[in-house]
């Protein structure tokens, strides 16, 4: 009886972590950011959904593969972001610029940060956000501000050469 019990129990434990495990997927699968997890040496172990579209790479097909190997753009990176290992810090890119064959060109801003358990390095977690709207609204409101500075000497210089005329 004590050993049906503890089946049982064992039973509904797994279900609870695996109803867990679903839940967390479906979160990180529905945030706006990209999110991946590597080990210290590059191998991939987690890749969300949002990843998979900003990137244009399924989750399958890159899931214990090598990031670097992957993904092009960001294998000059990889030393860096190994270095994560040995030293703890986050490394940062700011501003990634690539040329794509759907979206044409994309700006991305990545964010590596270690992954720890109990001060043992766990993983190495990614963010990725698309940065390409944003860019493309900052040039814009720069054009319109050169313009607008523009048009502002022009109308001062048409008033200045009315008063000569007018003297």
């Amino acid at each position: 009886i004590e050993n049906a019990r503890l089946y049982q129990s064992e039973v509904r434990t797994r279900e609870e972590v695996a109803l867990l495990r679903d839940y967390n997927q479906s979160i990180l699968d529905n945030l706006n950011s990209g999110v991946f997890v590597i080990d210290a040496e590059g191998q991939v172990q987690f890749w969300n959904h949002t990843l998979e579209q900003l990137l244009e790479i399924p989750r399958d097909s890159i899931l214990h593969r090598n990031l670097f190997e992957q993904v092009a753009h960001l294998a000059p990176h990889a030393e860096k972001v190994r270095h994560i290992a040995r030293t703890r810090r986050p490394y940062p890119i700011d501003r990634l610029t690539r040329q794509t064959d759907s979206r044409g060109e994309v700006t991305e801003s990545y964010r590596f940060q270690p992954l720890l358990r109990e001060e043992q390095l766990a993983g190495i977690l990614g963010v990725v956000e698309d940065l390409t709207l944003r860019v493309k609204l900052d040039s814009q409101l720069i054009r319109s501000e050169r313009l607008a500075a523009v048009g502002e000497l022009a109308a001062g210089a048409l008033e200045a050469e009315r008063g000569e005329l007018d003297v």
